[in-house]
Order: structure tokens, then sequence, then C-alpha cells
């Protein structure tokens, strides 16, 4: 099987592929930005991403021998990439696209 992730030019940029927990956090995130509705908790966005039905596994399933479930790419390649596709902002630990990735920027 193939990695769950796409290289795009010299800035080694994060993608995530299509029909993965990434792709549908990252759908749920644009859909917050695009309504105007700002910052969510990661509850939120867990819900709204699994309502897309966009990624071929529940976010909520615990898979791999580490037993991730479909949040554990926020806390990875979404938040540290370059540039980072997601921004954490405090207080109460919410999440947004980040500037690289907002509405309207070809993701």
């Amino acid at each position: 099987p193939r990695p769950a992730t796409r290289i795009f030019g010299r800035a080694r940029r994060y993608l995530p592929r299509d029909r993965t927990c990434g792709h549908a956090l990252l759908c749920a995130l644009d859909a917050f930005a695009r309504s105007g509705a700002g910052p969510q908790k990661k509850d939120a966005i867990m819900a709204a991403a699994e309502r897309t039905g966009i990624s071929t596994v529940s976010l909520y399933e615990k898979s791999g021998p580490m037993r991730y479930d479909g949040w554990a790419c926020v806390g990875g390649n979404l938040t540290t990439g370059d540039p980072p596709l997601v921004a954490k902002v405090n207080p109460g630990m919410r999440f947004t696209l980040s500037t690289a990735s907002g509405p309207g920027h070809d993701a």
C-alpha cells in the first residue's frame, strides 16, 4: 500500500491523500472557515469530518499497532508541515486552517 501523503514541489508540501482522515478533517475545517464559524474544538471538527463521509474509515476507529484514530494526523503532519495546514489557537485548544490553507487556497 502507498503511504497516505503526497508531496508537491520543492518545498515538500504535505497534503493528505483523497479519502483519508486528514482529507476529511481539512474539508471540515474549510467548511467552518467558509461559514465564518472561526476556530473549532476537536470534538466539533471530528464530528463534522465524520459527517462528510469523505474518509473510507471512521475517524473514531482506532487502528494500526499504536491504536491511532483519525485525529492523529492533526498533531503530526497537518500542524507541523512546511507550511502547516492547520493552526492551533488558544485558549481552549481550538483549531483552524492556517493562512497557508485558508478558504480560496488550492490545497
